[in-house]
């Protein structure tokens, strides 16, 4: 009784296991050849408005980006490089009085 149950277990298992591969190989193979013969469905259609749009956020975002460095070599002069004693270097931050 329990070895039938245990041999019925296997066999669902793996059989199972079977289907799921021969079925996805099936599918992939099929939209493989598909792809191959028809190629895509999807046509891609950029509106002109579309990329005049994209092309002036570009160009904030590229205005942003250099006023971000300029301020960064701003913080990059206000910091100095001192050697203690030790050899070690560390960041220290000058205010300006």
């Amino acid at each position: 009784m329990v070895l039938s149950l245990i041999i019925y277990s296997a066999l669902d298992i793996t059989s199972t296991a079977v289907w799921w591969v021969v079925k996805n190989t099936g599918v992939g193979i099929y939209n493989g050849i598909n792809y191959m013969v028809y190629g895509t469905d999807e046509e891609i259609v950029v509106k002109t408005s579309d990329i005049k749009a994209l092309t002036y956020e570009v160009q904030k975002l590229n205005e942003e980006v250099k006023i971000l460095r300029e301020n960064d070599k701003v913080n990059k002069d206000n910091l100095k490089l001192l050697s203690n004693s030790e050899n070690e270097r560390q960041l220290v931050k000058f205010t300006s009085p």
